[in-house]
């Protein structure tokens, strides 16, 4: 397998195995050099009679079908200049080097999705191809998953992806709700195949499926689908969203400790001196290697315990406070509002309704 095949894969896959050196030889092997200039375009008339290779001192990329990835260097100071009434072409980008070659070119296409959205809703000759549909969802999943191996699950990264494919597919499927509906719970789906099926995930994603079937206005689905995203990934285990991070041994001895003591009304004092080092040490540490300070990882630990008790409902509010650790049900109303916007017993009549 090539690099160029490689790199096809790791665009929509982030688990291919993509070395940088690799990158700097499919890049040289274009005739290039980093930094690069990359933009994604595609022919309005006539995909066939398009360029591929090097053309003009850039290097045109057949790299899925439908669409062509141009680049060139960035010291050759050249602009893209292409024919605006036969193409349609998304924002050059500007990749400093193989660190960020895959990331800039999804935002490539992304800017390049826009804009051939806007032409679509400007009514210009141009339609939604199945193909720009499946890119579409390939990307806006790969970016879904990235973040969701992240602690923070930053929306900046994922939630573009997402409102793109959100928009292509109501175009495509305006007039048939219940495929769009399909195909909203089919990404639910995708998302929570790849990841632990607890109990706690597996209520959530039937929560938000039963959600999927009640909405009737193409302006909600557009607007609460990646609210249900984000839903989703709040729910996810929380040894999975850390299982892909390389962490220190230090962290994972923190780790590994709030997981046993957490239903317990341990500090993170006890916690950093098990290791031990200082308080402020591990705090600072498990910060920078899991965006979280310790404090929030035992709030987390406790509110995903305490989510999975509101499902028995023969446990009191009191009972279930005390039983995730938070040692009062005023803590657990406190926190579990903080982190939800609704109070446990609004939860748990969500739950079972």
């Amino acid at each position: 397998m090539t690099e160029f095949d490689i790199i096809k894969k790791a665009i929509y896959d982030d688990s291919v195995p993509l070395s940088h050196a690799a990158i700097k030889r499919a890049v040289a092997q274009m005739g290039l050099s980093f930094p690069v200039i990359i933009a994604v375009a595609q022919s309005v008339k006539d995909a066939t009679s398009t360029p591929s290779g090097v053309h003009r001192q850039k290097y045109f990329w057949h790299l899925h079908e439908g669409l062509i990835y141009i680049l060139w260097n960035e010291a050759a100071k050249q602009r893209l200049s292409l024919n605006k009434r036969e193409w349609l072409c998304g924002e050059s980008l500007r990749c400093a080097g193989p660190e960020n070659f895959i990331s800039q070119i999804q935002n490539a296409i992304l800017s390049f999705r826009r804009v051939e959205l806007d032409s679509l809703i400007q009514r210009k000759s141009l339609s939604l191809s199945l193909a720009a549909e499946l890119d579409a969802r390939h990307l806006a999943l790969a970016r879904v998953r990235e973040a969701m191996e992240k602690s923070t699950f930053t929306e900046d990264l994922w939630r573009g992806a997402v409102e793109i494919w959100l928009d292509t597919i109501l175009l495509r499927h305006q007039r048939h709700l219940k495929t769009l509906r399909r195909k909203t719970n089919e990404f639910l789906s995708a998302i929570t195949a790849t990841l632990d099926d607890s109990l706690l995930l597996s209520n959530c994603y039937c929560r938000l499926q039963r959600e999927l079937h009640q909405i009737y206005s193409l302006s909600e689905l557009r607007t609460r689908f990646p609210q249900m995203i984000a839903e989703l990934a709040r729910e996810t285990p929380w040894s999975v969203m850390l299982s892909s991070q390389k962490l220190s041994p230090i962290t994972r001895q923190a780790l590994a400790w709030i997981e046993k003591n957490y239903r317990h009304p341990a500090t993170v004092s006890q916690c950093a001196a098990s290791i031990p080092v200082s308080t402020a040490y591990l705090s600072r540490l498990l910060r920078e290697e899991t965006g979280l300070a310790p404090i929030q990882h035992l709030q987390q630990k406790r509110l995903a315990h305490a989510k999975v008790l509101l499902q028995e409902k023969q446990l009191t509010i009191a009972e279930i406070a005390y039983r995730s650790g938070f040692g009062s049900p005023e803590h657990l109303f406190r926190i579990f509002r903080k982190f939800t916007g609704i109070t446990p017993a609004t939860y748990r009549r969500n739950m079972t309704a």
